[in-house]
């Protein structure tokens, strides 16, 4: 059953109205009909989503075809489908096993789009091309290679857990960067809060006491004079949001971001982390190609975009134009990256091409980069610890003591 809201007249031309209850709009007319009103106007009534829902559904939208989805939805589609695929299952079946009814949040959508996909005759790898951000040119690479060679439920594993891997090293590092911003702004909040709420009481009570201020006092009285003040506020607000802009715009200049990703990889223990966990990326990637049969030239080219420092990106797309023009691939590394490739694996390279097993080298090459990564995460977590607690401490105490030097030279003067 359904709602009707409706508008009727009576044949002496007086309008009515109101809702009315039917299965369908024709039976909802003939019930208007019955109580002896014509109908002016009839519209069926929608129920209105909880609020709730529809935010979800709103942010949920960003996993549309061509849109990209998410890693972790990629981790999670190929594993599963891994293990349908080695229990014996074809993969229209598998894919069917995984498609809910009635799909509710990105991943379940994804899911019965791929499988719509196949339905329609496609291939898997054609059908994940419709969301290039969670299975990139490189994925797509290895699951074609896997439908072509009858392999594909290995393949799949393999993706997977270099994929899980991979993430994990991302997540780390977007941590560390997370944490000392988080830092930052809480301690300019608190600034801001006893500027604005604790400095102007004890102002008042030091100009009763015409009392002569110290330096450190004078500047935290000023600065809240200021930020008390018509335009002080707004000024601070509008400074944070240049800054924030600025910095936007730099990372999407291409010019200065290339400047600024070399800088960010001479930067002391940071910059080891990310050429490492960019370096388990890149050899990780090429061992999985190469490993599936995908030709050294053409596993360079497809793995272009792996890395998230762009710097490491144009060096690697001269290291493949020097391959492509006969260089061997050591070679290349020390020609295109220079002190941005580790030695380890410039060393392990040269000796994976001199025995011919190359595709070994680069996987031992990423697990050494992947050690190197962790244990430089370990001590970068260890030092901001303390070294935040120190930045936060120094701003605490510095307002403690501007507040506390006047009281203590006043009780000096009365002693």
């Amino acid at each position: 059953m359904g709602k009707f809201r409706y508008m009727a007249k009576n044949r002496q031309g007086e309008s009515f109205a109101g809702v009315i209850e039917a299965a369908g709009i024709q039976e909802a007319a003939m019930g208007i009909r019955s109580r002896g009103l014509w109908v002016a106007r009839l519209q069926e009534l929608k129920e209105q989503e909880p609020t709730w829902d529809r935010i979800k559904k709103f942010l949920m939208q960003d996993i549309g075809p061509g849109s990209g989805g998410r890693r972790e939805w990629a981790m999670l589609f190929l594993r599963q489908l891994a293990v349908l695929l080695q229990s014996g299952l074809p993969v229209q079946v598998a894919l069917d096993a995984l498609v809910v009814p009635e799909p509710e949040d990105g991943y379940q959508r994804m899911t019965t789009a791929i499988h719509q996909s196949l339905l329609r005759g496609q291939t898997l790898a054609q059908s994940l091309a419709a969301y290039p951000r969670a299975f990139p040119e490189s994925v797509r690479s290895l699951v074609h290679a896997g439908e072509e060679s009858g392999t594909l439920a290995d393949v799949l594993q393999q993706l997977a857990d270099f994929l899980t891997e991979s993430h994990e090293s991302r997540e780390k590092l977007k941590s560390l960067l997370v944490y000392p911003a988080v830092m930052g702004v809480l301690s300019l909040g608190a600034v801001v809060f006893m500027s604005l709420f604790v400095l102007p009481v004890f102002a008042g009570l030091l100009r009763s006491l015409h009392a002569s201020l110290p330096l450190p006092t004078a500047l935290l009285l000023d600065f809240s004079e200021w930020l008390a003040g018509d335009w002080g506020m707004a000024m601070l607000l509008l400074g944070c949001m240049i800054i924030l802009a600025g910095a936007l715009a730099a990372w999407s200049y291409p010019p200065l971001r290339l400047v600024l990703d070399r800088l960010c990889l001479r930067l002391p223990l940071l910059g080891r982390l990310v050429l490492h966990t960019d370096w388990q990326q890149m050899s990780g990637t090429l061992a999985v190609l190469t490993a599936n049969g995908i030709p050294f030239d053409r596993a360079l080219q497809l793995t272009r975009n792996v890395p998230e420092n762009h710097w490491l990106r144009e060096c690697l797309q001269l290291a493949q134009r020097q391959v492509e023009q006969g260089m061997t691939f050591a070679a290349a590394l020390s020609a295109s990256f220079g002190s941005f490739c580790p030695r380890a694996v410039q060393e392990l390279v040269l000796a994976g091409e001199h025995a011919g097993n190359l595709e070994e080298m680069l996987r031992q090459s990423a697990s050494l980069c992947h050690v190197r990564a962790s244990n430089t995460s370990a001590r970068l977590q260890a030092l901001a610890d303390p070294a935040l607690t120190l930045v936060v401490g120094g701003v605490v105490f510095f307002a403690v003591l501007a507040m506390l030097l006047p009281i203590l030279d006043i009780i000096g003067s009365l002693g």
